[in-house]
């Protein structure tokens, strides 16, 4: 078209242009609509086909599960062979030494029990401890009747000393009574007044009991307990605050709280409501309930018939015991959930997963196979350090170096056992031995104090 001339359009287009448009802006409109739907804030994503998963959480159950095992063994061997071997090496190496220090044992602490029972004949008697040691040398059976005698005669003091004091209590919660009692008289017009007003008694009986207390510099727990007795109960019953401290006690009032905090969260949160809580996805319909019972029988059916003692060979092995153990608990907590990973555990066991274990009792399994295999790796890492640890592995040559090590510490042991009996042994001529005669020419030397002192006062400390 050449420049300057203007377009015109034919009248058709003229016609149509306007209708056309408009049909094609509402189709457009229309079409947008349809191609951008709303998406709801729950849309998530499911995976349909959870072969990979599953295949998955059963290698990760099968790999814990051989590692668990393992650790289990290793345990079980050092339980059932390393250490009776090496006991039983240890005796027959160590055997008269071990019988030396068992035998200075036992008289050090002859020795010992000696002292003590003449400290205390001496402290009963008043006596001096020689004179004491003396009577068990020479009479045992005279120290023993005067030593019966002197315990009961500690036992008559002990309970008179007892009825003393629970008198001297008596008496002292009775001039506690008066003082209240008076005290509470002397208010009567104010209470009465109070309760006129409408005033709760629990209120005014505090107050009056806090106010008594502050004047008197008394402690109010004791005020208390001293109105919670009959006479005390009287007393508030004759000036009209009969049972106030009853119904404001702490017991009461926690009780009362309690049970509208429950009556609160039952029809807050329905029946689901119990002591962990709201739970959001308990069974809320009866039949629901029904099916997990049905359910709950029928594994339970099922593994007391492959785990109990006398339907199967779980007498003679540990873990189904055990397993049979914890089936019973969960039956008797009525806990589904747990009986269903205890059944996955069952299927472990005998190596028969089922395809249609669900994953998420496979994984939870898979942590029960982890959190035990690591329970059981942390105690073999403090097992390594004993020297009974592999003892049936070791060589000749490492159980003469072992010999020689474990000798020396016994060795020691038992110098230091004999220097102990020594130590008592020199400490009773010193201190309980009764004198020799004084009718000899020369006097007898006198004791040496023991040598190891520390040792000895150590046995009485």
């Amino acid at each position: 078209m050449p420049d300057g001339v203007p377009f015109i359009p034919s009248a058709h287009l003229l016609m149509g242009h306007g209708k056309k448009s408009g049909k094609a802006k509402r189709k457009r409109r229309h079409r947008s609509k349809a191609k951008t739907p709303r998406l709801s804030p729950t849309t998530a994503l499911l995976v349909v086909n959870s072969t990979k998963i599953r295949k998955k959480a059963l290698s990760d159950c099968r790999r814990a599960r051989v590692t668990f095992e393992k650790a289990e063994k290793e345990l079980e061997f050092f339980e059932k062979e390393d250490k009776p071997a090496f006991v039983r090496w240890y005796r027959s190496e160590f055997g008269p030494l071990l019988e030396e220090m068992k035998e200075f044992s036992e008289r050090t602490e002859l020795i010992r029990q000696k002292m003590l029972r003449i400290r205390r004949f001496a402290e009963l008697k008043r006596c001096h401890l020689r004179e004491a040691g003396r009577l068990y040398e020479e009479s045992f059976d005279e120290f023993e009747r005067l030593e019966e005698r002197l315990l009961d005669r500690l036992r008559l003091e002990e309970e008179a000393r007892q009825k003393q004091e629970e008198a001297q209590q008596r008496r002292a919660a009775e001039a506690l009574m008066r003082e209240i009692s008076a005290y509470f008289r002397s208010n009567r017009k104010k209470i009465q007044n109070l309760l006129r007003r409408g005033e709760d008694k629990a209120l005014i009986a505090i107050e009056t009991m806090l106010d008594f207390a502050f004047h008197t510099s008394r402690h109010p727990s004791l005020c208390e307990e001293v109105l919670m007795t009959p006479e005390g109960l009287e007393l508030l019953k004759e000036l009209g605050l009969e049972g106030a401290l009853v119904l404001s006690s702490d017991e009461v009032i926690d009780e009362e709280a309690g049970a509208d905090f429950d009556s609160f969260f039952s029809e807050t949160f329905g029946d689901s409501w119990g002591e962990a809580g709201p739970q959001m996805g308990a069974p809320s319909s009866p039949r629901e309930k029904d099916e997990d019972g049905r359910r709950l029988s029928a594994l339970y059916r099922e593994m007391a018939f492959a785990l109990h003692p006398d339907q199967s060979d779980s007498g003679s092995d540990p873990a189904k015991l055990e397993l049979w153990y914890q089936v019973q608990e969960a039956m008797q907590a009525r806990d589904l959930d747990r009986m269903e990973v205890l059944h996955a555990h069952m299927q472990v066991l005998a190596g028969d997963l089922s395809p249609l274990t669900p994953v998420s009792y496979v994984m939870e399994l898979t942590q029960m196979y982890r959190s035990s295999r690591d329970a059981l790796r942390r105690r073999i890492r403090s097992l390594r350090k004993q020297v009974e640890w592999d003892f049936c592995a070791s060589t000749p040559e490492d159980r003469q170096i072992l010999r020689s090590e474990l000798g020396a510490d016994l060795q020691f042991d038992r110098n230091h056992s004999e220097e102990t009996l020594r130590a008592f042994e020199q400490a009773y001529a010193f201190e309980f031995a009764p004198r020799q005669s004084a009718r000899k020419k020369e006097p007898p030397a006198e004791a040496a104090p023991p040598d190891n002192a520390q040792t000895y006062f150590s046995w009485f400390s």
